[in-house]
C-alpha cells in the first residue's frame, strides 16, 4: 500500500521536484520511499518530507554540453546478496531549455493537448475520445535512421539508494548489432529505415533465469524488441570489479 504525501496532493509550487509532477515516466516502491522518474530528473517522495531531487539528467560526460537525459521507467536492480540500486534507462536526449520546458506545467499541459488533437486528426478520432487517451500518434513518437548516421547509445542510469551521491551511467553501442542487421525497412507510421535495435528504450528490468544467468531487458518501443545486457559487466563496474 503506498500512501501520497499531503505534499503531493497540494498544487505545484516552484520546487522543480514537484513542478514537474505532469511528465511523471515511472514510480517504484522501495522501503518507505517511493522513486519518480520524470524525464528530466528523478525523485523520491516519503512522507511527512519534501520530494527529493536525487537526479537531475546530468552525467559527468554530458553537464557541459546542453544536454539532459529523458528518463523513462525506474526499476530495483540487486547488486549482490541484499545490495540493491535504482535502475532507469533514458530512451533519448533534449537541450536544456527544452527540458525546463517539460518542468513547467502550464507549458508541459499545452503541449500534451496540442499533439492529442493532432494525433485526433491523424488518426481520425473525435476529439473528446483522443483527449481521453494519454498515448499520442506515432508520428509524434518514433525516429528514423539514415545510412552514415552516428550510432546512438543505449542509455542506463543507476543510483545506489542508501547514498543518492554514488550514481552510475552507461552508455552502450550496438556496434556488432548494427554491422550484423544493418538499417531495416519500415512502413509503420511512416516509410523510412531503422536499426534492428536502436536507443528509443522506454522500460529496464532485471532478469535473473535459472540457470543462474543475469540480465538486464531493455524494451525498444519502436522496433520493437527486447534487447539481453549482461548484467554481470555492470555489477563489475559497479563494484569496482572491473
Amino acid at each position: 500500500k503506498v500512501t501520497i504525501p499531503s505534499s503531493l496532493k497540494q498544487k505545484a509550487t516552484a520546487d522543480p521536484a514537484v513542478e514537474g509532477l505532469l511528465t511523471l515516466a515511472g514510480i517504484e516502491v522501495k522501503d518507505s520511499k517511493v522513486w519518480l522518474t520524470q524525464l528530466v530528473n528523478m525523485i523520491t517522495v516519503q512522507a511527512g518530507k519534501k520530494p527529493t531531487e536525487v537526479w537531475s539528467g546530468q552525467t559527468g560526460n554530458n553537464q557541459d554540453q546542453g544536454y539532459v537525459w529523458l528518463a523513462d521507467n525506474v526499476d530495483q536492480f540487486a547488486v549482490n546478496g541484499d545490495e540493491t540500486y535504482m535502475l532507469s534507462v533514458a530512451y533519448s536526449t533534449t537541450g536544456k531549455k527544452a527540458a525546463k520546458l517539460l518542468t513547467n506545467t502550464k507549458l508541459s499541459t499545452a503541449g500534451m493537448i496540442g499533439a492529442q488533437f493532432l494525433t485526433a486528426r491523424w488518426n481520425d478520432e473525435k476529439i473528446r475520445k483522443a483527449l481521453k487517451d494519454p498515448e499520442v500518434s506515432g508520428r509524434l513518437d518514433y525516429t528514423y535512421d539514415v545510412e552514415g548516421e552516428s550510432l546512438k547509445p543505449v542509455r542506463l542510469f543507476l543510483v545506489n539508494p542508501k547514498n543518492t551521491q554514488e550514481s552510475f551511467h552507461f552508455e552502450i553501442y550496438l556496434t556488432e548489432t548494427s554491422r550484423q542487421h544493418g538499417l531495416e525497412t519500415v512502413s509503420y507510421p511512416k516509410a523510412g529505415t531503422r536499426r534492428y535495435f536502436n536507443e528509443q528504450c522506454t522500460a529496464a528490468a532485471q532478469l535473473q533465469a535459472k540457470d543462474g544467468s543475469d540480465y538486464i531487458v531493455c524494451v525498444n518501443f519502436e522496433c520493437p524488441r527486447l534487447l539481453l545486457l549482461k548484467a554481470d559487466k555492470i555489477k563489475e563496474v559497479i563494484t569496482g570489479t572491473d
